[in-house]
């Protein structure tokens, strides 16, 4: 991309600072001669207003864009963000009048695929640049074949996600030239632009019966085996009740059969909760969002719908009933919940059932993300973490409290064993997790006062 594809014009899109920046970093490299671009922030940072920024700027110098997205929900946010901010799209999706000769397209990518290559109905959109939103899921043939196609015709690219790696953890660097980082998650969280987030887990889970399936994530019909056996997590509606009784609540299940046992368990508990899966229909699945976004409906469990794209900021639970070796995966899930919303001042609250944040971490920690690499994310992380013992995820042996960053537990001052090392496993409750880069504001009088009037669960309580 030339450096006059998209420069400063007439500004109507109003970013935030951290957002300009970002615009800002994505046009430096453009400007060293990269043709494709992997722009990473986090989920809830508002990556689209950043693309809607791109694409004001773009259109202003006579350009033509695209902006790409996986799902219908998406494309639809999309157009209307656009619309809202004064660039005026066609959106290229089946069921909607496509306007030839508009600068800004909205394009379903299985609508261009089928069109263009499939059906060979019409020809490739001629445009200038390319916006690809969740880039992470690009690595399917057809999202590959289309990008290629426009790289070919001498398009640039640029690669919107949170998560910039398969779901086997390896980067993205067969597509993408380079890669622009945007602000962390703990910067956003520091800043108040996301919610901070207490983590609830198991002490223990045991995954060693789980297969890895070719994509590198868990054999999903294991998974449902162990998440329907007795005694591998606490009962999901009794901790719920316990932790977060009340609070709006999305909850990411291994399958339909699994997803509509633990609706059931919810809906005969008198708690009004919706259900949606990938073969719901697009009328039903509106509606539920609807609900969820209005309040009308407290708990939302799905299978495979919200784990991306979801924007629903009073969001303020995120229960992980899904085993997953996907890093990328465990951050889009946790990230439905990260956004700041009136109705949640104490942030986010995470309750994990299948040892996510124990694999994973926090959403505040460091990511390696790289675009080539021998090994994958989750595996460069996991040295991270034994390279500097102080970040691993602990649980204190006298009173159950769990927290990273340090080896005295916080709470009742003692030295602590490593979470490798041998710990006391209790049943079924989840105990809270505690992230060092959480609270930063409160005086160490403070904090203490509130990690003592806070805290849910503790052995000493038993």
């Amino acid at each position: 991309m030339n450096d006059g594809i998209f420069n400063r014009g007439v500004e109507m899109v109003v970013l935030r600072d951290y957002q300009e920046d970002f615009v800002q970093s994505i046009r430096g490299e453009f400007k060293k001669g990269e043709s494709a671009v992997i722009a990473v922030s986090p989920t809830g940072s508002g990556k689209t207003l950043v693309a809607a920024r791109i694409s004001e700027m773009a259109i202003g110098k006579g350009k033509r864009v695209m902006f790409i997205a996986p799902r219908r929900d998406l494309i639809i946010q999309t157009s209307r963000v656009f619309f809202q901010n004064n660039i005026h799209n066609t959106v290229l999706m089946a069921g909607y009048p496509y306007r030839h000769g508009m600068a800004c397209i909205i394009a379903s990518m299985y609508t261009l695929h089928s069109r263009v290559v499939r059906r060979k109905v019409m020809g490739l959109p001629d445009v200038d640049l390319v916006m690809v939103d969740e880039c992470h899921l690009s690595i399917s043939n057809e999202s590959m074949q289309i990008i290629q196609m426009y790289k070919d015709k001498g398009a640039n690219i640029i690669g919107f996600t949170a998560t910039p790696a398969r779901a086997d953890g390896i980067g993205l660097g067969s597509l993408y030239d380079t890669m622009v980082t945007g602000p962390t998650v703990e910067s956003l969280v520091m800043g108040g632009w996301l919610c901070e987030s207490r983590y609830f887990a198991p002490t223990s889970i045991d995954t060693s019966s789980l297969r890895t399936s070719k994509s590198g994530d868990y054999v999903l019909s294991d998974s449902e085996e162990v998440m329907a056996k007795d005694g591998i997590t606490g009962d999901i509606l009794d901790n719920w009740k316990r932790i977060a009784n009340g609070k709006s609540t999305v909850i990411f299940c291994v399958s339909r059969k699994h997803a509509r046992h633990v609706a059931n368990e919810f809906i005969n508990d008198g708690i009004n909760t919706v259900y949606v899966d990938g073969d719901t229909p697009a009328h039903e699945r509106a509606n539920s969002i609807k609900m969820m976004t209005d309040g009308s409906a407290t708990v939302l469990v799905n299978v495979f719908v919200a784990t991306y794209g979801l924007d629903i900021p009073r969001l303020e639970v995120a229960v992980l009933a899904r085993p997953t070796k996907s890093i990328s995966m465990y951050l889009q899930s946790v990230g439905r919940v990260l956004r700041v919303h009136p109705s949640k001042p104490d942030g986010a609250i995470i309750i994990d059932h299948v040892g996510c944040v124990s694999k994973h971490g926090f959403a505040t920690d460091h990511i390696p993300w790289s675009l080539h690499s021998d090994g994958d994310v989750s595996s460069r992380s996991s040295q991270i973490k034994i390279d500097n013992q102080e970040d691993k995820e602990i649980i204190c042996s006298s009173c159950g409290y769990c927290f990273k960053g340090t080896r005295i537990c916080p709470l009742c001052s003692h030295g602590e064993i490593l979470q490798s090392e041998e710990i006391p496993v209790l049943e079924h409750d989840l105990k809270e997790i505690f992230s060092g880069t959480q609270h930063v504001k409160k005086s160490p009088v403070d904090f203490m006062s509130w990690l003592k009037n806070n805290m849910v669960t503790s052995l000493t309580e038993r």
